[in-house]
């Protein structure tokens, strides 16, 4: 089959993603994964905190809580119906203290209740939304009817701090302009161009967290078109071991949505360079200094669900560690 006759065949799929009437319930309920800032008043001091909530392989949540005392796991995070609840544990004095907070979520809101031994008193949260929730690799499916239809969008961000986009399609040639992300929701313009057929569109989504829920419109309808961001099956915590002769040592890797993440060494979290998630490869590098001097490590694992298997090496040689996805258990 020769060009012309291949956009020949393709020609009606792209004049019915064109033509589609409006499509109801696009943007679908607000999620909870993501950053929030939360304030609490007690007494007349203030307190703030970011709250991290991440969605695990299972379809649990987990969260994290972090403040100027540090970082703590929280517990029992649910999230159901708009309603969000978890508990947060803490030390003071050899003593435990366990807080339950819970909240109705309304868009990029929060407002609900704090209970304790102590009491109840409120607290209010708002969603943290920063351009590195959009930046990176989507998979985008447009659905039309029974049909779905497949591409890539890529964010990117310039030295100026401005956004641009590309969309790659099997079907034409796509060029992204305009690109905006402001409150939590993505828009940009589209110019596509498929034999002698050219036209424009525009798109608008939200994300919720690693989730894009949007429609591109034309003057002749609108199609819904969501997206799942590339790499979110390793997004979280994970627990890496390598075996040797020295014995048996574990770390922690976390790997946030906007693909920059940490590696536990030495008691001290460490950022990783250069990390790429291609299929079920992984890959990064995390620099050390010791001693005055520097040295790099290379790692490389093959994912598999819930587990990693890999490589890590260094001037000294190659080892190889295995990894599990750390999930927190209810109550813990």
């Amino acid at each position: 089959m020769n060009k012309k006759s291949i956009q020949k065949a393709i020609m009606p799929a792209v004049l019915l993603l064109c033509v589609l009437g409006p499509v109801a319930g696009v943007f679908g309920e607000e999620g909870i994964t993501g950053d929030w800032e939360f304030k609490m008043t007690f007494g007349e001091r203030e307190i703030t905190a970011k709250v991290s909530f991440v969605q695990n392989a299972d379809g649990t949540l987990s969260g994290t809580w972090t403040s100027r005392r540090g970082a703590r796991e929280l517990s029992d995070v649910k999230f159901e119906d708009g309603k969000v609840s978890f508990v947060r544990s803490f030390s003071r004095q050899d003593r435990e203290f366990k807080m339950t907070y819970s909240g109705t979520v309304e868009g990029g809101t929060i407002k609900g209740t704090i209970s304790s031994e102590r009491g109840e008193s409120p607290f209010e949260a708002v969603r943290i939304v920063g351009p590195e929730a959009v930046i990176g690799e989507w998979n985008m499916k447009l659905k039309m009817g029974e049909r779905q239809f497949e591409s890539k969008l890529v964010i990117s961000k310039n030295a100026d701090g401005s956004l641009s986009g590309q969309w790659l399609s099997d079907y034409g040639e796509h060029v992204v302009s305009d690109v905006k992300f402001e409150n939590g929701k993505l828009t940009f313009n589209r110019k596509s161009k498929l034999g002698e057929r050219e036209w424009e569109s525009s798109f608008e989504g939200t994300v919720e967290g690693n989730q894009l829920k949007g429609a591109i419109k034309s003057e002749r309808g609108e199609i819904e078109a969501n997206g799942t961001k590339a790499g979110a099956d390793i997004f979280g915590k994970w627990e890496l071991t390598t075996t040797s002769e020295r014995g048996t040592r574990t770390r922690i890797l976390t790997i946030n949505e906007d693909m920059t993440g940490t590696y536990q060494m030495r008691n001290r979290d460490v950022p990783v360079k250069d990390l790429k998630v291609e299929g079920n490869k992984l890959s990064f590098k995390v620099e050390m200094t010791f001693n005055e001097r520097s040295f790099e490590i290379d790692f490389k694992a093959e994912i598999d669900g819930d587990t990693l298997k890999g490589e890590s090496t260094t001037a000294r040689g190659t080892r190889e560690f295995t990894g599990k996805r750390v999930v927190a258990e209810p109550g813990e």
